[in-house]
């Protein structure tokens, strides 16, 4: 069930989403300075296609299942006592909050009384999707 779920994974990823070595995405501006970014660019292609494909990849929004599940609660880098609302998630940039990612396992992190929940994918699955989707281009 979980290879296949993985494969599920992999191809919605990859056909969704489709990068574009050189550019930027802006939001890798709320975690990384212009100079850091632009030296990526120039020197580390392939590390700023990365950071790409993370921004877009790396977590995505669910509705809070009915049971129980261990998650952290979403909060703004900037502003740690503002109230997440499902509008916020709308054009969500994971960048601008808490959202940290582990090795091995997803994270799962609560967005407030939206009734969202924001999972993240693990550094293991995304250089995965990411090994993958380079292949396949």
């Amino acid at each position: 069930m979980k290879a296949i779920l993985l494969i599920l994974l992999i191809f919605a990823a990859i056909s969704v989403f489709s990068q574009n070595t050189g550019n930027i995405d802006t939001r890798l501006y709320a975690k990384y300075s212009s100079e850091y970014l632009e030296k990526l660019r120039a020197e580390h292609p392939e590390k700023l296609d990365y950071l790409n494909f993370c921004v877009h990849n790396q977590c995505y929004v669910v509705d809070m299942p009915g049971k129980p599940v261990p998650a952290i609660e979403l909060t703004k880098t900037e502003d740690p006592g503002y109230q997440i609302t499902a509008s916020d998630l709308l054009n969500f940039n994971m960048l601008e909050y808490n959202i940290f990612s582990s090795v091995n396992d997803q994270k799962y992190y609560k967005a407030g009384n939206s009734g969202k929940m924001i999972i993240v994918r693990s550094e293991k699955m995304m250089r995965q999707l990411y090994d993958n989707s380079k292949r396949i281009k």
